[in-house]
C-alpha cells in the first residue's frame, strides 16, 4: 500500500484552536485518507490536549511578534520563525499545510505556499481572525464556520462554509435521542478548561438570588459546574450555595468526560468558545453565554450575538464586577430554568444553526487541494 499524504497542521494555542484540528485528524486516520502531524509550540495546554490523543505532533516555538524591539527584533524574529518553518517543511515534506489561526500559523502557512504546497485555513469565529485575515490571500481554501464570516475575504469563492470540526464522540451524541427533561435536570456551567474565575463567583451570587426547588421539597435541578485546575477552592463555596438554592450539587475542578456531560445537561452556561458554541449547536443545546468582553477583535461577544439573534441563547455581559454581572445572570436563569417549553423552542433554534458534519467537511475540502 502506498505511503499516506502527509498534512502539516500549524497555529493555535489554545483548546479552541487544538480541537478542531483533532478532530479532521482523528477522522483523516480512521478513513485512511492522509496522515496528519500537528505542530505544537511547546505551551503546556498545548501538550496536554495532544499528549492525551494519538497523533503525530512537533515542537516549534512559534513567532515572537511583540514589538518591544522594534522593527528590527520583529523582523529578526519573523526570519528566525520562517528558517524554523522551512527546515521543518523540508523535514516533513507535507502534501498541504493547514493554518489553525493565530500567529504561530503565519510562517508555515507563508513558507508552505512560496513553496507552492497546497493550503487550507480553519476559522472558527464569525470575524476572522487577524493572521487569517492576513493569510487568506496566498491559500488555496477557507474554512469557516458561519456564513457572514465569508464576507470578510474578498474572494468569496475561496471560502467554503464548512462548520467547525467535532470530535466524534460529541457529534455522535446528535444522532441519538436524550431524556433531559425527565426527572432532574442539569445546568451545566463552563469556564473552558482552565475555568473563569469572573463566571464561578457570578454563578456563585446568582445562586444566592435564586431558589430553584419546586412545590415540593425534592429538588428540580443539579449543578454539574467546572471551576478550573487552579479554582479548586471554589468547590466547597459553590456546593454550599449550591445546596441552599435547592440544587443538586456536583462542583468539580474539571470534567473528563464531556460526552456524558452534554448528555445529560439541559441548560447550558458558558463563556462563547467558537468550539464550544459549536458543540452546543450540534447537540441543541440552549445556553445562557457570558463571553469575555476583552477577546481579541471583540470576536467573543459578536460569536454570543450571533446564537443570541438566532432565539438560540440569552447573553449575558460581564460587568465590572462578578456581584453586578450575577443580577443579570440570575435574571436569565429564572426565565430559562423556569420554562420548558422555552428551552424547547431555544433547542430547536439552537440546532438549527449546527454543522455535525463539519469534521467530513473539511477534510472533503482538504482533500480536494490534495488532487
Amino acid at each position: 500500500m502506498s505511503e499516506l499524504p502527509r498534512v502539516l497542521m500549524t497555529g493555535g494555542g489554545t483548546g479552541g484552536h487544538l480541537m478542531p484540528a483533532l478532530a479532521v485528524a482523528e477522522r483523516a486516520m480512521r478513513e485512511r485518507v492522509f496522515s496528519t502531524t500537528i505542530v505544537q509550540s511547546g505551551r503546556a495546554i498545548e501538550k496536554a490536549i495532544l499528549d492525551s490523543h494519538q497523533v503525530s505532533q512537533r515542537e516549534c516555538p512559534p513567532w515572537n511578534f511583540e514589538l518591544s524591539g522594534g522593527l528590527p527584533g520583529l523582523w529578526l524574529g519573523w526570519k528566525d520563525a520562517m528558517a524554523s518553518a522551512n527546515t521543518l517543511l523540508e523535514e516533513t515534506r507535507p502534501s498541504c499545510v493547514v493554518g489553525l489561526g493565530g500567529s504561530a500559523s503565519l510562517p508555515f502557512v507563508y513558507a508552505a505556499s512560496q513553496q507552492m504546497i497546497p493550503t487550507v485555513l480553519l476559522e472558527q469565529n464569525v470575524i476572522p481572525g487577524w493572521a487569517n485575515q492576513i493569510l487568506w490571500r496566498m491559500v488555496s481554501r477557507v474554512c469557516v464556520s458561519f456564513d457572514e464570516t465569508a464576507s470578510y475575504f474578498r474572494h468569496h469563492a475561496k471560502c467554503v462554509v464548512t462548520g467547525n470540526p467535532l470530535r466524534q464522540e460529541i457529534s455522535d451524541l446528535s444522532l441519538f435521542p436524550t431524556h433531559r427533561e425527565a426527572g432532574l435536570k442539569t445546568l451545566l456551567v463552563l469556564g473552558g478548561s482552565q475555568g473563569a474565575q469572573h463566571v464561578n463567583e457570578a454563578m456563585e451570587a446568582a445562586l444566592e438570588l435564586l431558589k430553584l426547588t419546586g412545590s415540593g421539597s425534592e429538588p428540580r435541578w443539579r449543578l454539574h459546574h467546572q471551576v478550573g485546575h487552579q479554582k479548586r477552592e471554589m468547590i466547597p463555596r459553590l456546593t454550599s450555595v449550591c445546596e441552599a438554592a435547592g440544587m443538586v450539587p456536583e462542583v468539580v475542578d474539571y470534567i473528563d468526560e464531556m460526552g456524558a456531560a452534554y448528555r445529560e445537561a439541559s441548560v447550558v452556561v458558558t463563556r462563547a468558545g467558537a468550539t464550544t458554541l459549536a458543540e452546543l449547536s450540534c447537540l441543541g443545546l440552549p445556553a445562557i453565554i457570558v463571553p469575555i468582553p476583552r477577546s481579541r477583535r471583540n470576536h467573543q461577544v459578536i460569536n454570543a450575538r450571533h446564537f443570541e439573534k438566532s432565539g438560540a441563547a440569552f447573553v449575558v455581559e460581564q460587568q465590572r464586577t462578578p456581584a453586578l454581572t450575577a443580577v443579570h445572570l440570575a435574571r436569565q436563569m429564572d426565565r430559562l430554568l423556569g420554562n420548558e417549553i422555552l428551552r424547547g423552542t431555544m433547542s430547536t433554534r439552537m440546532k438549527s444553526l449546527s454543522h455535525c458534519t463539519a469534521s467530513q467537511n473539511v477534510l472533503g475540502v482538504i482533500r480536494s487541494v490534495l488532487v
